[in-house]
């Protein structure tokens, strides 16, 4: 059989050239040892809490995959990073799909404007309606010294806008999400979505002179009032609350993408909410501020406080059971 100059028949690639024949080399032990922490790494990423979604949960519990944190970097290093860094508290329940979403966004987000921060997800896992804002009051409660302003963040709300503001609120509460940009909620006193404050602002009031007594009185924030069961609301009196501990609300200004500054990522049709009001809620809390609840009658127990990451960013969970007086708010047994 005759064969081209150009092409060798096949016969004469049929030596035995396999990585194994021959003597043990060094360079086929690095290889292989090479092979074996790439398999290790890949299926270290694959096991990490990252994946969270493949872990089923039945008792509202977002579960514990203990994995490598993420370094964040470090102001040290980088001054421009700042001497401020945020408590990022967002109130939650079984809305999982989101918070996958949710904390590798922020992160990503918070970094890029070179934002110190730490993300807190404060899950509520006893049998009681939602109470948005007592989680609130937890997440400040225990999110720890190192850290010296929060923001209250909703879980589907994601800022698409790079020039919105997220440092340090030192004149007064910001509100993020303000009603001329918030995709769906645009009346003047709305301060919910994202708010930012100061811890000191949060906890404590700005002293207000009464002329008509002669005497000053020095009022608190006290948080957020507990008293709000079910889904609404208690940002109407947060509002109301901050009016009268006499700070004033700072907005976002010159942001030029109007209702697409956001995109909200709740879906109604899937996950739809309280909005139960039976008449003696109605009246206790319409248009009325809470002058006893907050930080002061606060109850709740931490059942377990874990570090996860999701897709590399960490969040720390906290796994909460709030408790009620019965007595006297009735309703956070409704079902």
């Amino acid at each position: 059989m005759m064969y081209s100059s150009r092409r060798k028949p096949v016969l004469y690639f049929k030596e035995d050239r396999r990585f194994w024949s021959g003597k043990c080399t060094v360079y086929k032990l690095f290889g292989l040892c090479m092979v074996l922490v790439l398999v290790s790494l890949l299926w270290l990423q694959l096991s990490c809490t990252g994946d969270m979604s493949r872990v089923a949960v039945d008792d509202g519990r977002i579960p514990h995959q203990p994995c490598p944190l993420e370094r964040q970097a470090s102001a040290a290093d980088d001054p421009s990073w700042g001497p401020h860094k945020l408590a990022l508290l967002i109130p939650f329940r079984e809305r999982f799909e989101e918070l996958l979403v949710f904390v590798p966004f922020m992160h990503t987000f918070l970094n890029n404007k070179k934002i110190l921060h730490k993300i807190f997800v404060i899950n509520q896992m006893d049998h009681y309606r939602f109470n948005r804002a007592s989680l609130i009051n937890v997440g400040y409660t225990e999110s720890g010294n190192d850290t010296d302003y929060i923001a209250m963040h909703d879980v589907d709300l994601l800022p698409l806008n790079e020039a919105l503001d997220y440092g340090f609120p030192e004149e007064g509460p910001f509100h993020v999400a303000s009603p001329e940009l918030h995709p769906l909620y645009h009346y003047k006193t709305y301060v919910g979505g994202i708010l930012l404050l100061t811890k000191q602002h949060y906890h404590m009031g700005a002293g207000v002179l009464f002329l008509a007594v002669s005497c000053s009185v020095f009022l608190k924030c006290n948080g957020m009032s507990n008293r709000f069961w079910g889904w609404g609301r208690e940002d109407d009196e947060f509002y109301r609350r901050l009016r009268t501990a006499g700070l004033q609300l700072f907005r976002p200004s010159e942001i030029k993408t109007g209702y697409k500054t956001f995109r909200h990522i709740h879906d109604p049709a899937w996950r739809k909410r309280d909005q139960k009001r039976v008449a003696a809620q109605k009246q206790k809390e319409q248009f009325k501020v809470d002058p006893e609840g907050g930080l002061t009658n606060l109850q709740y127990k931490v059942e377990s406080r874990q570090e996860l990451t999701i897709s590399g960013a960490p969040v720390t969970v906290l796994n909460i059971k709030l408790e009620c007086d019965t007595d006297k708010t009735p309703w956070c047994l409704l079902n």
